[in-house]
C-alpha cells in the first residue's frame, strides 16, 4: 500500500511538470502557476511583488482581472452574466444585439432588455402611453399618463382625465368649478358638505356655505336664520312627524314617560336616558311597571318606533300592582363616579310605597327586576287599603351648592284610584347619605314640612342661593283659598330647616297671586341665568290669567335677578315681574309646566320650556322653548310667546300630557343639549300607552 501511494505522488509530479504554463501557448515562463521563474514566485524584477492564484483558475494575479473569481481570467469565455469573464474590459459583449446598452432578458439571466432587436425598447426609455408597446420594459404598456396612480378610464382604468394628475378617484373635489376632480361622474355642487346641492346649481340648499342650513334641518325660530330653506325663520314642528318617538307596550295602559331622567349610570361620560312606564304590564303581571334605560353609548342605534321593552336595560316590577316607576331621580350617592338610580313605586289596593336604589356600575344586565335593587326603603301611609299609593314627587336638592346632591325631597300622596285628585299634606326631606342599607324610610326623614293648605301642593323644586346665606333654596308652590278663590303662593325656604314646621312658618320670602282672583300664581316655576348676567332669574306661571273674555289663557312672568326682589313675605308676585308672556288660547293654560332646559339653541344662554297643554285651534296643545335672550327682552308686557320662542312643538292630541315631563342632556356625546318630551297620556287603541319624543342635536 505504501509503494502504491508513492507511485501516485510521482505520477502527479510528472504531470505537473509536463503540462507547463496554462497562461501561454509555449513552454516559456510568462507567469504561469508552475513556479518556473523561481522558488519565491515573484516577477523577478527589483522589488519583486508576490504573484497569487487565489481562485485556482491557473492565472496569476498579474494577468487575472479578478483573482477571487474563477469565472474571470484571460482564457475564459464571455458569458451573459453581468461580469467581465474574459478580462478584456467589457461586460457581456455580444449579448446586446440592438446596441442600446442593455442586454437581452431572454438570453441573459440578469438582462433587462425586453426586446433586444429594437434599440427604442429598454429600461431607459420613456413609455409611450396607450400604444400597446412596453417601451420601458416594466411589464406593461403605460396606461397612467399623468402619473397619479390611476389608469385611464378609456383603457380599462378609472381615471376620468389621465392628462391631469389632480383628477382621479378620491381626489379632493372643488365645489362648483365645472370639473369632476374625484371622477364620481359629476362636479361637486354641495359646497358645505351637508348632503344638499346649492340651489343656484339646481339643488335645494338655500345657503351652501353653512352646513346647518339645508332642507329638513331643525329651524330655530327668531334667530334670523332660515335653517330649513322653507322661506321663513323657523316654524311649528308637529310631534307626529318627530324623527324619534317611542311608546309604551301595546295592549294596556302604561303611562310611558311618566318620569324622565338623564344620568351617567355606566360611567362613560355620556348621559343615559331613563323613561318609566309605571302602569305597564310585564312578565310579573299587570301594573307591575317597567323602567327602561337607554345608554348614550348606543344612541347611534336608536330607531323610531321603539317601545319600553326595547331599552338597553329593562327593569320590571317583581309583582303585579307594584307600579314600579312612579318617580325616578339620579345622583352619585357613594361618590364612586357612577350615578345611582332611585326609583319610586306604589301599590294598588295597598298601603305601602317603596323607594329602590340601583347602584351605577360599568355594566347593567339587559333584563332586571325590582328585586335586583341594591337597597329598598318603604313606608306605610296608613290610608285605606282600597286606595292606590304613589309618589311622583321625587326631587334632588344640592343644599350647599357644591355640585353634589344632598337631600331627597319626597312628596308622598295617594288617591282612591290612579288619575283622581291626589291627597298630600307634607314634604319630606331625606339626607341622601343615609340611603345606605335597606330599611324603613320614615326613620330617615330629616325634616317634615307641612303644607299650609292640605292637599294644595302644586310643585316642589329648588333654586341656587338667593338670599346670600350660602344655602340653596327649597321652593314650594301651593294653592291658597281666599274667599273661594285660589290666588296661589310660591314660598322660599333657605337650606334644611332646623325643625319641622309649616311652609309659611319656615319661609323667608314668598310671592302671592292677586287676592280674590283664581290666579293659580306659582303653579309652576323655573330658575336659571336666562339673560347671561351671571345672576339667577326666575320664570313663574300665572295659570289663571284671563284675556278679553278668554279664560285661563295662562301667563309666564319673568324676574331678572329674582333674589334682589324677594324682600319679605306675601309679595305681590304678578306686579313684581318686569316682563310676562300671555297665552293665545282660551283654556290653553300657558305655563302649566316650566323648566330650564339649558342651552338648546347654542347661543350660550339657558332656555325655558313652556307647555300650553290645551293650546291650539283643536286644543291639541303646544310645547314651546322660549329663548333666554328673548325672554329677558320682551317688548312690553302681556305679549304672546311668538316673538320670544325659539321652537314650537304641536302635540298629537288634546290632553296627552306632552311636555309635563321632559329632560334635556347630551345623550349622543356631541357637546350639544338634546331634548326629550314625555306624553304620558298618549292614547293608542283605547289605551294610554304613553309616548316620548326625542330631538337629538345631531338631528338638527
Amino acid at each position: 500500500m505504501a509503494n502504491e501511494r508513492v507511485s501516485l505522488w510521482a505520477m502527479a509530479l510528472l504531470l505537473t511538470v509536463a503540462c507547463g504554463d496554462k497562461g501561454t501557448s509555449s513552454g516559456e515562463d510568462t507567469g504561469s502557476a508552475d513556479g518556473s521563474d523561481g522558488p519565491d514566485s515573484t516577477d523577478g524584477g527589483d522589488g519583486d511583488v508576490p504573484r497569487t492564484d487565489n481562485d485556482h483558475d491557473g492565472y496569476f494575479s498579474d494577468v487575472d482581472c479578478n483573482d477571487n473569481d474563477y469565472r474571470q481570467n484571460p482564457g475564459a469565455t464571455e458569458l451573459c452574466d453581468g461580469i467581465d469573464n474574459d478580462c478584456d474590459g467589457e461586460t457581456d459583449e455580444g449579448f446586446d444585439s440592438d446596441g442600446d446598452g442593455y442586454v437581452s432578458s431572454a438570453i441573459c439571466e440578469d438582462g433587462d432588455d425586453c426586446d433586444d432587436s429594437d434599440p427604442n425598447i429598454n429600461p431607459g426609455r420613456a413609455d409611450v402611453p396607450y400604444d400597446g408597446i412596453d417601451q420601458d420594459c416594466d411589464g406593461a404598456d403605460l396606461l397612467d399618463a399623468d402619473g397619479d396612480g390611476f389608469d385611464s378610464s378609456s383603457h380599462g382604468g378609472n381615471d376620468c382625465d389621465d392628462s391631469d394628475d389632480s383628477i382621479f378617484p378620491g381626489a379632493p373635489e372643488l365645489a362648483k368649478d365645472g370639473v369632476d376632480q374625484d371622477c364620481d361622474g359629476a362636479d361637486l355642487l354641495d359646497g358645505d358638505g351637508d348632503g344638499y346641492d346649492d340651489v343656484a346649481f339646481g339643488g335645494a340648499d338655500c345657503d351652501d356655505l353653512d352646513p346647518v342650513v339645508h332642507p329638513g334641518a331643525f329651524d330655530w325660530m327668531n334667530d334670523g336664520l332660515d335653517a330649513d330653506c322653507d322661506g321663513r325663520d323657523g316654524g311649528r314642528i308637529d310631534l307626529v312627524d318627530a324623527e324619534l318617538a317611542w311608546t309604551g307596550n301595546t295592549g294596556a295602559n302604561g303611562y310611558f314617560g311618566l318620569s324622565l331622567e338623564g344620568c351617567d349610570l355606566d360611567g362613560d361620560g355620556l348621559q343615559d336616558l331613563v323613561i318609566t312606564a309605571p302602569v305597564s304590564t310585564s312578565t310579573s303581571g299587570v301594573n307591575a311597571g317597567i323602567v327602561g334605560i337607554w345608554f348614550g353609548a348606543n344612541s347611534a342605534d336608536w330607531t323610531p318606533g321603539m317601545t319600553v321593552s326595547d331599552a338597553d336595560t329593562v327593569i320590571s316590577g317583581n309583582a303585579a300592582n307594584t307600579l314600579l316607576g312612579f318617580g325616578a331621580v339620579c345622583a352619585d350617592l357613594d361618590l364612586d363616579g357612577y350615578d345611582d338610580l332611585l326609583v319610586g313605586s306604589g301599590e294598588v289596593a295597598g298601603t305601602d310605597w317603596v323607594l329602590r336604589r340601583f347602584d351605577g356600575a360599568p355594566r347593567w344586565n339587559a333584563t332586571m327586576s325590582s328585586a335586583d335593587a341594591d337597597a329598598t326603603f318603604g313606608y306605610n301611609i296608613n290610608n285605606s287599603s282600597s286606595s292606590t299609593v304613589y309618589s311622583q314627587g321625587l326631587q334632588l336638592w344640592d343644599v350647599d351648592g357644591d355640585g353634589q346632591m344632598d337631600q331627597l325631597v319626597v312628596t308622598p300622596f295617594y288617591a282612591a284610584s290612579y288619575g283622581s285628585a291626589p291627597v298630600n299634606s307634607a314634604v319630606w326631606l331625606v339626607p341622601l347619605a343615609d340611603l345606605g342599607s335597606s330599611g324603613d324610610l320614615l326613620p330617615l326623614v330629616d325634616r317634615i314640612i307641612t303644607l299650609d293648605s292640605p292637599g294644595a301642593l302644586w310643585k316642589v323644586g329648588s333654586a341656587p342661593d338667593l338670599d346670600g346665606d350660602g344655602q340653596g333654596e327649597l321652593v314650594l308652590s301651593q294653592g291658597l283659598s281666599a274667599g273661594g278663590t285660589t290666588p296661589g303662593v310660591i314660598s322660599f325656604i333657605s337650606g334644611v330647616p332646623a325643625s319641622d314646621g309649616t311652609v309659611a312658618g319656615l319661609a323667608w320670602a314668598s310671592m302671592v297671586g292677586t287676592a280674590g282672583v283664581n290666579d293659580y300664581f306659582g303653579y309652576s316655576f323655573a330658575f336659571g341665568d336666562f339673560d347671561g348676567d351671571g345672576l339667577t332669574d326666575a320664570a313663574i306661571t300665572r295659570l289663571g290669567e284671563d284675556r278679553g273674555g278668554s279664560l285661563e289663557v295662562g301667563a309666564v312672568h319673568f324676574y331678572a335677578d329674582v333674589g334682589s326682589i324677594l324682600s319679605g313675605i306675601g309679595l305681590d308676585g304678578p306686579n313684581l315681574s318686569e316682563a310676562w308672556l300671555r297665552g293665545e288660547w282660551s283654556n290653553g293654560r300657558l305655563g302649566a309646566t316650566l323648566g330650564n332646559t339649558g342651552d338648546l339653541d347654542g347661543d350660550g344662554l339657558d332656555d325655558l320650556l313652556v307647555t300650553e297643554p290645551s293650546g291650539g285651534v283643536g286644543g291639541e296643545g303646544r310645547v314651546r322653548v322660549v329663548g333666554g335672550e328673548l325672554l329677558s327682552s320682551v317688548a312690553g308686557l302681556g305679549t304672546t310667546p311668538l316673538d320670544s320662542q325659539v321652537a314650537e312643538f304641536r302635540c298629537e292630541s288634546a290632553n296627552d300630557g306632552t311636555g309635563q315631563t321632559w329632560v334635556s342632556g347630551d345623550f349622543d356625546g356631541d357637546g350639544l343639549q338634546d331634548l326629550v318630551l314625555g306624553g304620558r297620556n298618549w292614547v293608542s287603541g283605547g289605551r294610554a300607552l304613553g309616548k316620548s319624543y326625542l330631538f337629538r342635536s345631531s338631528d338638527r
